[in-house]
């Protein structure tokens, strides 16, 4: 099969550019931050700056757009800034309008190959008298015209199997990102059903506490009944003692009547004296002890009351749980986001992929106008065959792919013949 020769570099379009950008970016381990440094910029632009015969700086601009990375190495830049700094160095679409090659630009080309000065390859109705010559010099078409529509087609699959094959390799990495976030919220739900059996045992602890605090303040109950039977045997006690010394007076009263009976006055009353001190004195430790252990009950009843007042509350309990499991709750939201941003991606490339079907499919339609406008009608009738018969054969292939995976090669390199020869012809 005849090869044409290769085309010189075209430049790409802004809106290419930016789409460009973007998914070389996606690829990147920067996606993630959704910025990168000037310098890394700098770095990725000589790896990607010309791809598939196309190109985004001449080396000019190159080296204009060099200072300003080199001299902010640390600046971060989304992927549209760094295509509105690409664009401050590029050159105008008037400028590059000669280099610049599209389908529809070399289509138009050939059809005005010796147009006068006001014919715009659309029109047939003109007052000019060399019109018919014109349109016989258009029909003499060079073959390597069409050769060269055969090119741009080929190109065009090769973008598409290109495309496809990226699409499969990021469905991969989405679903093996899934996977993942799949495996997070399983974590995720784990953690919170221990966090759950967590809180149902911390409960059961409160609960054992609080039966505690109540075994303690029966305890305590008990200890004050005992506090109140020691008091009031203390006041019986009391009670005998008055009684007591009440019938010391009277063995006071008798020994002075014995003492006044055997002239013993004085020697009687210093004795009586000094046991009156004496029981005094015992009087007053008791009194002492009786204070003693009054300060003692109340130091105990002060303890007690601080040590509930500096008990932890259930309440606050339950809310530091509470607060740990809606902190799950918001992670598995997170991670849901996430997956919801993966599926958007997708629905991007499935949009990305349905434009480049309606690129070649407006190719064909211009190519099919470009050849039936200079064609009688009985050719006509054989080219619609021809293509009914490709149409036909490329159903049988996809087909056949589809249900016994045959390797498409050698029946595409058929079509590649079979499509070089009908334009030769044609």
């Amino acid at each position: 099969m005849l090869k044409s020769a290769s085309l010189p570099p075209a430049r790409m379009s802004d809106n290419v550019l930016e789409t460009y950008m973007n998914t070389v970016f996606q690829c990147t381990p920067r996606r993630d931050r959704g910025t990168a440094p000037a310098e890394e910029w700098w770095q990725l632009l000589s790896v990607i700056n010309v791809h598939e015969n196309h190109y985004m700086l001449t080396q000019e601009e190159i080296d204009a757009l060099e200072p300003y990375c080199l001299n902010n190495p640390e600046m971060e830049m989304t992927p549209q800034d760094f295509v509105r700094l690409i664009s401050m160095v590029r050159y105008t679409d008037s400028d590059i309008q000669e280099v610049e090659i599209t389908p529809q630009m070399s289509i138009s080309a050939s059809m005005r190959a010796n147009t006068i000065n006001y014919y715009d390859g659309e029109s047939v109705h003109h007052p000019e008298p060399h019109f018919d010559d014109i349109m016989e010099d258009d029909r003499r078409v060079p073959p390597y015209e069409s050769i060269h529509h055969l090119e741009e087609v080929r190109r065009l699959k090769k973008d598409k199997s290109d495309l496809l094959l990226q699409l499969k390799e990021n469905d991969n990495k989405i679903q093996e990102m899934a996977k993942v976030h799949l495996e997070r919220i399983s974590q995720l739900e784990t953690k919170i059903q221990y966090l759950n059996i967590e809180k149902e045992r911390q409960k059961s602890l409160t609960s054992e506490h609080l039966q505690k605090e109540r075994e303690r303040l029966d305890k305590i109950a008990e200890l004050q009944n005992n506090a109140k039977n020691i008091e009031e045997k203390h006041s019986t006690c009391s009670k005998k003692l008055i009684k007591k010394e009440e019938e010391v007076t009277k063995l006071q009263e008798r020994l002075k009547q014995t003492e006044k009976e055997l002239n013993q006055i004085k020697e009687s009353t210093k004795n009586k004296e000094l046991e009156l001190r004496q029981v005094v004195d015992e009087n007053i430790k008791l009194m002492e002890i009786i204070d003693k252990q009054k300060f003692d009950l109340d130091e105990a009843r002060s303890g007690l009351n601080h040590f509930y007042s500096n008990g932890k509350d259930q309440n606050e309990l339950e809310a530091e749980y509470i607060e740990k499991l809606n902190q799950t709750k918001r992670e598995r939201d997170i991670f849901k986001q996430q997956a919801e941003a993966s599926e958007t991606q997708i629905r991007y490339l499935s949009n990305q992929l349905d434009q480049h079907h309606q690129i070649t499919n407006d190719i064909k339609s211009h190519i099919h106008s470009a050849h039936s406008i200079f064609l009688n009608p009985f050719i006509q009738f054989i080219s619609y065959i021809a293509w009914i018969f490709l149409f036909y054969h490329l159903f049988l292939v996809i087909f056949a792919y589809l249900t016994n995976q045959t390797p498409l090669d050698p029946i595409l390199n058929k079509l590649d013949f079979w499509l070089y020869y009908h334009f030769v012809k044609t």
